[in-house]
């Protein structure tokens, strides 16, 4: 609740106790309050609580407007690696239900220093989200690689929620990578000349949600 919220409650709550107040004032004492300014009086309390009531609408609906232009219709931006995957991880331990993770480059996230909590976190989650359930696309273009698929494919044997396929990706540069969380929200990772250029995006409106989901799916359908 913000300031004006609690401005509102106090004046609404003050009026309230005046008028109260006065009427029982007038109850015990005989033309406290003449009549006529008795009917002033609570159609001026009626007046001003209606007034705080429409007001409030009114900066509630600013409000939302600027939030709406601040996020960019559903949008955020990282501006480096670190923050993207701190709000990833943030992303993951909030999550509970599903996680379509992409991981199709030429790097392995061991040489991710920073996002070595997130990728962590991916089998822990595993564990203690039964219910719920893992896919993730990999790639397998170098030794390197290779090896980060196979630790994937394995823990996909051990964990039942954990799904693991992988696509054909032989290019030098990186494809655009993704996370889906819980269908709530897209992270997607692009990266430029080198790893510590990677720039991330969130976006957390339906419409781009859906139109990545239906993506991954595609790419899953396709994946080995």
């Amino acid at each position: 609740m913000n300031k004006y919220h609690k401005y509102v409650e106090y004046s609404v709550f003050i009026a309230l106790i005046i008028a109260v107040l006065i009427a029982i004032l007038d109850t015990v004492y005989d033309d406290f309050v003449p009549d006529k300014w008795f009917i002033v009086g609570i159609f001026s309390i009626l007046l001003t609580i209606t007034y705080y009531a429409l007001k409030m609408v009114s900066i509630e609906t600013t409000v939302s407007e600027i939030n709406n232009k601040l996020s960019l219709n559903g949008i955020k931006n990282f501006k480096n690696y670190e923050h993207f995957y701190t709000a990833l991880t943030e992303a993951v331990k909030d999550s509970h239900k599903e996680l379509l993770l992409t991981h199709i480059r030429q790097d392995p996230p061991t040489n991710w220093s920073s996002s070595e909590d997130y990728f962590n976190l991916v089998e822990d989650w595993a564990k203690k989200n039964p219910s719920g359930s893992i896919k993730r696309i990999g790639a397998c273009p170098n030794p390197e690689m290779k090896e980060w698929a196979e630790n994937e494919l394995a823990l996909s044997k051990k964990y039942q929620n954990y799904y693991f396929r992988v696509v054909d990706w032989n290019n030098p540069f990186p494809h655009i990578n993704m996370a889906i969380i819980d269908r709530k929200m897209v992270f997607i990772a692009i990266t430029g000349s080198d790893l510590h250029s990677t720039h991330g995006i969130k976006f957390h409106d339906q419409e781009s949600i859906d139109a990545f989901y239906d993506y991954f799916q595609n790419m899953w359908g396709f994946a080995e």
